[in-house]
């Protein structure tokens, strides 16, 4: 079977000289030591975004119009900086979405 399209084996496949390539398929123990704490760090990332969304819009909306304002005393025209409430609701929904994407990660790397 060296050299045919046919896999020798369901979840592999021959290449030239007949060394075999896994298909990666399946849960392998050693993914999950790798990968999962950096998705559970990910995850508490966007929930800690989606908690303190507040504090977080709010200071960037004051460094965004200390900015503004240097800009427009230097004669350059900007558009107005977004409002306070539209920040929070920006920065919440970013929190969530993290979060949501991780746990679909999470979930799809458990399967």
């Amino acid at each position: 079977m060296q050299g045919t399209d046919c896999p020798a084996r369901p979840g592999t496949s021959r290449i030239g000289d007949g060394e075999p390539l896994v298909v990666l398929s399946g849960p392998r123990p050693h993914v999950y030591d790798v990968v999962m704490p950096l998705e559970i760090a990910r995850l508490c990332l966007g929930v800690l975004i989606a908690g303190f969304h507040k504090p977080i819009a709010d200071f960037i909306v004051a460094g965004e119009n200390s900015l503004v304002l240097t800009f427009r005393q230097r004669g350059l025209q900007l558009p107005p900086v977004i409002s306070r409430e539209t920040a929070r609701n920006l920065y919440f929904g970013f929190g969530i979405l993290i979060a949501l994407l991780e746990l679909f990660r999470i979930q799809q790397l458990t399967r």
